[in-house]
């Protein structure tokens, strides 16, 4: 209805070009409702202590794009735990740490191996994903794409183990992924 209140003062505002509509978020598995209490909102979200940013990503993670979704204590506390934290967390607190431990924290020229180019081409189509999803405003699928860089930068620094190469020879040229 706002679009057509815009093209009724016949001036020259901005029109949507995209609108993302979402089906239903559902809370426990029951229907919001503020009358009869049943639900988190905006004003009790506030007061419970969990910072903003967790919230964003909970909720962008369970945005309800293509079918009704449900939003649960327990799966608040899952993802935010093993996505946010336990994956992209740790892959951002091990590729700093070392870039600071072992390069006084300036990246290092990167000399890339046959396991690296495969990687980065894993990494380069899911971005590529990444971009889609975003574009399409399918914005549940783009953050689960970030969670997918950092899970296959998880995987490469495990298998890696850049720690050992460096301590073992510091002349050996090796890769670490820090994007």
């Amino acid at each position: 209805m706002f679009p057509a209140v815009l093209l009724a003062t016949q001036e020259n505002y901005t029109l949507v070009n995209r609108l993302s509509a979402t089906e239903y978020l559902n809370y426990e598995n029951t229907k919001f409702s503020k009358s009869r209490g049943t639900g988190v909102f905006g004003d009790m979200a506030s007061k419970t202590g969990i910072d903003a940013d967790l919230w964003r990503f909970y909720l962008l993670y369970v945005r309800p794009e293509t079918q009704d979704t449900s939003f649960a204590w327990d799966d608040f506390a899952l993802k935010v735990n093993a996505e946010l934290l336990n994956n992209l967390g740790n892959f951002v607190n091990r590729a700093l740490s070392f870039l600071v431990k072992y390069f006084d924290s300036v990246v290092p020229e990167m000399y890339l191996d046959e396991q690296a180019n495969t990687m980065l081409a894993e990494i380069a189509a899911v971005l590529s994903e990444y971009d889609s999803s975003f574009s399409e405003l399918r914005l549940r699928d783009g953050i689960v794409k970030v969670l997918a860089v950092s899970r296959h930068g998880n995987l490469y620094i495990q298998s890696t183990q850049p720690w050992v190469l460096i301590k073992g020879n510091e002349n050996e040229r090796f890769f670490f992924f820090f994007h």
